[in-house]
């Protein structure tokens, strides 16, 4: 007689491409331990970076990434220490942004270490 776990057959993950990862659930315990590093690294980065670095006024509570978030995720030197209206405003008026040096150039993107050639 087969099991209630038999009898619905295997979870989603397991039915995965690959089947089962060595930790059991594919790449979701990698990425959820690089998220824990990440939220430690954000809040000792906003602990020494109390003001925002946009208005000089209010408490930085959120971390803008010049580059996004992607593979450059964790490199401090891209980050910027801002309020919430400061980041909501980096966000919904890019150009300016750009201007100002939060937000990283068009093209620029791949490469951030290498300066942007005026055009």
């Amino acid at each position: 007689m087969k099991t209630k776990k038999e009898k619905r057959g295997k979870a989603p993950w397991v039915a995965m491409k690959g089947g089962l990862k060595p930790n059991g659930f594919g790449t979701v315990r990698p990425k959820r331990t690089l998220m824990k590093v990440y939220r430690q690294k954000k809040d000792a980065f906003l602990r020494r970076n109390p003001t925002c670095a946009v208005c000089k006024k209010r408490r930085s509570v959120h971390v803008h990434h010049k580059f996004g978030r992607g593979r450059l995720l964790m490199d401090e030197a891209l980050w910027l220490a801002v309020c919430f209206p400061c980041h909501d405003e980096i966000h919904r008026f890019p150009d300016r942004a750009r201007k100002a040096g939060y937000l990283a150039q068009r093209g620029q993107w791949k490469n951030p270490r290498k300066p942007q050639a005026d055009a």
